[in-house]
């Protein structure tokens, strides 16, 4: 990371939003309304797909299963590695989907901006809205043993019922929990909006 070399075209750079890894060759990256593709590690892109609303966030599975969260239009779906894109917000109920999250239960979860969890058993064919949180929920990840996470502009919730119930875990100084992390050890750490990151202490 010392030195950097600019791989896309003027015109594929005014707002990349999330990416995407499906292979060490294959990356996929959020642009606006559109889902760029590069199939040489990240050195030339092409558009795979124009979505009609701002991607927001991507989910792969180590298959050719990904999913783009949207901000207007719900989830989009490829099965073929990001060639192809269908809409796939059956359920949703909610256009806003600021995190994607492919879990180690073998479900998928949509966090909104209104706060709602969604889950799909059916690798993101269709939805069903499990819970709310306190809006919006800006970022979800997993421990692989269980438990799920959730940030928002309330803190950090946690779930071990595959998104039924939610339990606050507090919130660090800062305003909004963008994003989250985990370490090997399992503890939490948490991308603060206003600025700074922090980690769990238990």
């Amino acid at each position: 990371g010392s030195t950097w070399t600019k791989t896309s075209n003027n015109n594929q750079t005014n707002y990349i939003s999330s990416f995407c890894s499906i292979s060490p060759e294959t990356i996929l990256a959020g642009f606006n309304s559109e889902i760029l593709r590069s199939v040489d590690s990240g050195k030339t892109w092409t558009t795979a797909t124009s979505v009609g609303a701002r991607v927001w966030s991507m989910a792969a599975s180590p298959g050719n299963l990904v999913l783009a969260g949207t901000y207007g239009s719900g989830v989009y779906r490829s099965t073929d590695g990001g060639i192809n894109w269908r809409s796939s917000s059956e359920g949703l109920g909610y256009g806003i989907i600021y995190s994607l999250l492919l879990a180690s239960d073998g479900y998928i979860y949509a966090g909104g901006a209104n706060g709602s969890i969604s889950r799909s058993v059916d690798d993101g064919a269709s939805w069903i809205k499990v819970a709310d949180i306190p809006l919006p929920a800006w970022s979800l990840i997993d421990d692989g043993v269980g438990n799920i996470y959730a940030g928002s502009n309330s803190g950090v919730f946690r779930s071990t019922d595959q998104g039924k119930n939610w339990f606050p875990l507090g919130r660090p100084i800062g305003w909004g929990v963008y994003s989250l992390g985990i370490d090997k050890s399992r503890f939490l750490l948490a991308g603060m909006m206003g600025g700074g990151i922090f980690r769990s202490s238990s």
